[in-house]
């Protein structure tokens, strides 16, 4: 099987300047990817305009990275082993949803590859484990229209299970491109403790011109399963995007911006002054809060948590100091071993035929075989209506 080196994988010397993490990509290199950008607009034509998903229209190889949806995934899941064990340390529920947090917001930047990976076809798998030992993954394409791909990561002593789904999109907004996965992953430990949530929204700024930035954005809500169950509303910042601070039931309301995604705008008026809230891009800010019973009332808030996707995150209790739950300069993590099973599926995302011709330098065999494997995809898809 070949082994793939990806470029633009974790820890790419982000910049943290507030403005998101810059990619430091050599000129001749952006230049070949905006060409390839422009030559793929003009193919698009209306459904450029129209804001065509992304996700359902077939890109030139030279857009793509040499790994699947399924495998890139789990980039950001290299932190869970260690946070995993310390959920299952904690012996308070705020603790343990803490050090969820870390976890979640811990593997945000290590998905930040410039290019876009392939899209999986139906019936498209990925098996791999935690290098440590302490899991096994594996991953499915479950549907090709709409795009859906789910997973499961089960600990080799059965101690917790990991599952989600993922519901792909994205689309074209000026100078930038906006998407995310939509779908709820879930971690449950045998003990019954239970920590559910999704991810934010992602948009990568200067995919034409300028400097080429990404941001996330939107709000991650995590909830557990204790009684009365505690939640977390966690806020994305980014240049444009306004998110203020309600004081009805504390809910985090994005992109109150009258000039939408490609900025210009002036954000809504908030009530008070003392709810307006305006983020950098890396920023994040949120609440650990029991709701209100009635749903009327007050809600409690038993912590709160700020900090950066890029950099590190903080809690603060009532009355006590601040203390960082995770810190990028001294993360731990494990690597994904793709090595493990010796013998994947034949159905594996690793044994695509233009992913791997893509991972020899072979670009133009590589598009003709993607082209291929769309067709037959399409063919499939009339037989199953």
């Amino acid at each position: 099987m070949t082994e793939v080196s990806y470029p633009y994988a974790v820890d790419t010397g982000a910049t943290v300047n507030g403005s998101g993490h810059n990619y430091n990509i050599p000129a001749d290199q952006m230049k070949e990817e905006r060409d390839a950008v422009w030559t793929f607009i003009k193919r698009l034509g209306a459904n450029f305009l129209e804001g065509k998903d992304l996700v359902s229209i077939a890109m030139p190889v030279t857009m793509s990275e040499p790994a699947s949806f399924l495998e890139r995934t789990t980039r950001g899941w290299v932190t869970m082993p260690h946070y995993i064990k310390k959920i299952a340390e904690q012996e308070t529920e705020l603790e343990k949803m803490k050090f969820a947090v870390a976890m979640v917001v811990s593997g945000l930047h290590r998905n930040l590859s410039c290019k876009k990976p392939f899209n999986p076809v139906l019936g498209e798998t990925f098996e791999a484990s935690f290098s440590d030992g302490s899991g096994h993954i594996f991953s499915e394409q479950t549907s090709h229209h709409p795009p859906v791909s789910a997973w499961e990561a089960k600990a080799a002593d059965g101690s917790w299970r990991y599952t989600g789904t993922a519901r792909w999109s994205g689309y074209f907004a000026g100078n930038s491109v906006k998407g995310g996965q939509q779908g709820t992953n879930t971690l449950e430990f045998s003990s019954g403790y239970r920590v559910q949530w999704h991810l934010p929204n992602i948009q990568v700024s200067g995919v034409l011109s300028g400097n080429r930035v990404l941001d996330h954005v939107g709000v991650v809500e995590m909830t557990d399963n204790s009684v009365p169950p505690l939640k977390c509303s966690i806020a994305f910042g980014d240049q444009r995007s306004f998110l203020k601070w309600t004081a009805d039931g504390g809910k985090w309301l994005a992109g109150a911006l009258t000039g939408g995604w490609l900025g210009g705008g002036a954000p809504a008026a908030a009530s008070t002054p003392e709810e307006k809230k305006v983020l950098a891009a890396d920023e994040i800010a949120g609440e650990i809060y029991i709701a209100a019973a009635s749903g009327n009332g007050e809600k409690m808030v038993l912590s709160k948590c700020s900090g950066s996707w890029l950099n590190g995150v903080d809690f603060s209790d009532s009355g006590k100091a601040k203390k960082r739950y995770w810190d990028r300069q001294k993360t731990i993590a494990v690597a994904i071993d793709t090595a493990t099973p010796s013998k994947p599926l034949a159905t594996d995302c690793r044994l695509r035929k233009d992913l791997v011709l893509l991972a020899d330098g072979a670009v133009d065999s590589a598009q003709e075989a993607k082209e291929n494997i769309e067709n037959e995809q399409r063919r499939l898809a009339k037989l199953r209506k």
